[in-house]
């Protein structure tokens, strides 16, 4: 009947009804761009109804991207039924445009995360998403955390140093504050800046004087790069921590190194000197 009167409404709409119950998609599409073209967002909903999540989300992205704040929520929510999590993400952004009120900001930033636990093992767009919510709450240490574990993903040296830095300098905690500058020194050992981690490590050793984590990984380093003088350091730190037969091996051995490797010999003399005396 619909072919002989195109107008009418009510065949119209009873072979739409006809379409929906057999779940012809294809025949929900034809009827609509034949009859009435203008009625592309009743046929997204009713392509939804069936199932057809993929079909109707071509049609909610096209009014996305005519800033459509409800094609945008509906372009979401097939995008997540579809499980097309790297899409998911920046269309949630796109809804969150409109938002003013805190609440609502606060609903659409927990479904971003949830989004991001889906895109784990995706580790170049779960570094991009990450980056953009960095970028919006620059303080998030649970972000900067998220960026740090990407960054070592993607072999990206330069960047878990920076983020480790930043969550060593807002940790509350010394002991945790070291224990990110010790990670970022051994990311620098991996890519042989022996400098800059001998940086790092002294940094851990001002947030946590006494933590001999430190002190063995720092001496392991300067050891490994001859670095002498650095050695001598930190076997003078550990002498101030230990006692009895520990702390004066300890001394022998800064002595015996300040002697023969640094090339000091007064300051050699000086040591064994200090060790004679400390035996008495």
């Amino acid at each position: 009947a619909l072919g002989y009167q195109a107008s009418s409404v009510k065949a119209y709409e009873g072979a739409l009804s006809a379409n929906v119950r057999l779940n012809d998609g294809d025949a929900l599409c034809e009827l609509v761009e034949s009859y009435h073209p203008d009625r592309r967002r009743e046929l997204a909903q009713d392509l939804e109804r069936i199932g057809d999540d993929a079909r109707a989300r071509e049609i909610w992205s096209g009014l996305a991207k005519k800033n459509d704040l409800w094609g945008k929520i509906c372009d979401e929510r097939c995008l997540t039924r579809l499980q097309r999590w790297s899409e998911v993400f920046p269309a949630i952004c796109a809804i969150r445009e409109h938002v003013s009120d805190d609440g609502s900001k606060t609903t659409l930033d927990s479904r971003r995360r949830d989004v991001l636990a889906n895109l784990i093992n995706d580790v170049d767009d779960s570094w991009t998403f990450y980056y953009q919510l960095h970028e919006e709450a620059p303080e998030d240490r649970g972000v900067q955390k998220s960026l740090s574990y990407f960054a070592e993903e993607r072999k990206d040296a330069n960047s878990r140093v920076h983020f480790l830095g930043l969550l060593s300098e807002s940790a509350t905690d010394p002991v945790e504050a070291a224990a990110y500058q010790r990670d970022a020194a051994a990311t620098l050992i991996a890519e042989e800046n022996f400098e800059l981690a001998k940086e790092a490590y002294y940094r851990a050793l001002g947030f946590s004087p006494e933590e001999s984590v430190t002190l063995v990984a720092l001496k392991e380093l300067s050891e490994r790069v001859a670095d002498w003088p650095t050695v001598v350091d930190v076997l003078r730190r550990q002498v101030v921590l230990s006692s009895g037969d520990t702390r004066v091996e300890l001394q022998r051995e800064a002595a015996d190194i300040t002697e023969v490797n640094t090339g000091d010999g007064p300051g050699g003399i000086l040591a064994w000197q200090e060790l004679l005396e400390n035996a008495h």
